[in-house]
């Protein structure tokens, strides 16, 4: 679902591998331009499973999330710079 007023090219389950993503709350990202001052990470890795996410090099974070129907996606972050 995306919320009222929201961009829905800017959400996650439409995030590629090197996309940046900016924090939107408390346990939600959107994806944002790597270039813009509120870029917290840069994603490294987009994977079926978390474990799949354990050896990516530079990586520093993980986020995972699930829609309804679909498995469960993990993406492996990093630094944006």
């Amino acid at each position: 679902m995306v919320a009222k007023d929201s961009d829905p090219t800017r959400t996650v389950d439409n995030a590629k591998v090197g996309d940046c993503l900016k924090k939107s709350g408390r346990n939600e990202v959107v994806i944002t331009p790597c270039t813009g001052p509120d870029a917290d990470y840069r994603i490294l890795s987009s994977q079926i499973n978390e474990s799949f996410c354990e050896n990516v090099r530079g990586s520093n974070a993980t986020y995972t999330y699930s829609r309804p129907g679909d498995l469960p996606k993990a993406l492996r972050l990093g630094s944006v710079r």
